[in-house]
């Protein structure tokens, strides 16, 4: 979990198997997290913004790679 005050991101692979998941990184400010989430490729790739639960806050569903 992310620590008090943080939001964490975290992505999982949709297209493949098994999928593989893991952390892209935690950030001050849910603002902050949630423009890197918007910023990041999507083909194959979900990803999620948590704060201190594991209560999804923000997400940005993948693509299936063409």
């Amino acid at each position: 979990h992310a620590s008090s005050g943080n939001f964490r991101v975290t992505a999982i692979t949709i297209d493949q198997n098994p999928e593989k998941a893991w952390i892209v990184g935690d950030y001050e400010t849910f603002r902050e997290a949630k423009s890197i989430v918007d910023s990041l490729p999507i083909n194959g790739v979900s990803y999620y913004v948590h704060a201190d639960s594991s209560r999804i806050l923000y997400s940005r569903k993948g693509l299936m790679n063409a």
